[in-house]
């Protein structure tokens, strides 16, 4: 008997917010410094990490490349991200994108980006 694949991914996977493109999801790579586009649908990954950056220099082992990581939804991928993907560098999702929040017109905390909004 073939074992589940629930047994095959260990909790101990890095869960990765994943946000959606409209066609992929799509990661940011702390180890690549890159982002990484996946199909639509949480769960486990294999990585696409690279070895060596444009330069030709050696990046750092990934660490993903040792059973991949997990998909978690984080919403739709926001203007920044999209401009920031489009870059021939990009610098990963903005850090104003990840952790504040946006106040809607009636002075309430927004959501961004799947993210809670932080509580004062």
């Amino acid at each position: 008997m073939k074992p589940a694949i629930v047994e095959y991914i260990s909790p101990e996977r890095d869960v990765l917010d994943a946000w959606d493109t409209g066609r992929h999801w799509v990661i940011w790579c702390k180890y690549c410094h890159t982002y990484h586009f996946h199909g639509r649908m949480e769960g486990h990954r294999v990585c696409h990490c690279i070895t060596h950056n444009r330069n030709g220099k050696r990046l750092p082992e990934s660490q993903y490349r040792n059973g991949g990581y997990i998909l978690r939804y984080a919403g739709p991928v926001t203007p920044e991200m999209r401009r920031d993907m489009e870059r021939a560098r990009p610098k990963g999702p903005v850090a104003a994108v990840l952790d504040m929040a946006l106040v809607d017109d009636e002075g309430a905390p927004e959501r961004i980006a799947g993210k809670p909004a932080p509580t004062s």
